[in-house]
């Protein structure tokens, strides 16, 4: 009786008492996806909703989001987003080099900068998320941390707090212990000329560091003699990317001029054979 009465109730404005027609369809679920143009406080490998805490760039920062990507194809359809060193990984990573090149007005890797590469989280793959973010940070010097800073890095190429310079090089047993960042007028014996892409395995790489003829010493001596402008004869000091950076993809060896005793208080950019060591 509750129910008759219920059902003979009269109806609201606009209502029909019709149950089946014209509901709206529902809207497939919206996945989330980041936003370049923010910075964050540390890189997150996974970033997702929870632990994404964008900010605006004029804040302290460490990191800043270049640039979103998006897999295709067959990519898209890996059941997880791809481990360090697959080829989709590897293929993520070099969009990431160009968009930063491009961002910084510049090689990056010319400068004191280093990049990353987020994905969703496992449980936003499966959900059908399959981006990538591309980070960048600054550097204080080789192999640091990256420092806090506010503002953007984009069209920073030429900001000289980013080149790499002159340094004052320690050793013992003929093996760099210790090194100093210095103005290219102060004493040093060292110099950063530039890098060369070394596309080897990983493999390749520790085991050259063994050696005393190191395939990378004679890799920067011609660097150097580019740097130089002139065939000189020189030592050098390299420094490549730690594994996990190279078997994500930056194969970039930096190459330094290096004068061991003697010191110098002037750049060797393009000083010729006349100017060298002068």
């Amino acid at each position: 009786m509750a129910l008759l009465v219920s059902a003979c109730a009269e109806l609201p404005s606009g209502a029909d008492g019709k149950l089946v027609n014209e509901w709206p369809g529902i809207a497939d679920p919206a996945g989330w996806t980041p936003e370049a143009g923010n910075c964050h406080d540390e890189f997150q490998n996974f970033p997702s909703r929870t632990n994404y805490r964008p900010m605006d760039c004029s804040k302290l920062h460490r990191y800043e989001f270049v640039h979103v990507g998006q897999f295709t194809g067959a990519d898209a359809n890996l059941a997880n987003s791809p481990d360090a060193g697959t080829p989709a990984y590897r293929k993520a990573w070099a969009e990431c080099d160009a968009k930063t090149t491009e961002f910084l007005g510049g090689p990056w890797r010319d400068r004191k900068i280093t990049i990353k590469v987020g994905f969703p989280t496992g449980e936003a793959w499966g959900g059908g998320a399959h981006w990538f973010l591309c980070w960048v940070a600054q550097l204080p010097q080789l192999n640091r941390a990256p420092i806090f800073a506010s503002g953007s890095l984009k069209g920073k190429f030429a900001d000289p707090n980013l080149e790499y310079g002159c340094y004052q090089l320690t050793t013992a047993d003929d093996k760099v212990t210790d090194f100093t960042s210095t103005a290219c007028t102060a004493p040093h014996n060292a110099e950063f000329v530039g890098g060369v892409d070394w596309n080897v395995e990983w493999s390749v790489v520790t085991a050259e560091a063994e050696k005393e003829a190191s395939k990378q010493h004679s890799i920067c001596v011609n660097a150097v003699q580019g740097f130089v402008g002139a065939s000189v004869n020189t030592g050098t000091w390299t420094w490549t990317p730690g594994e996990a950076d190279w078997k994500a993809g930056d194969h970039f060896l930096r190459c330094y001029l290096y004068t061991g005793k003697i010191s110098l208080k002037r750049s060797m950019k393009g000083v010729g054979a006349k100017g060298w060591l002068k």
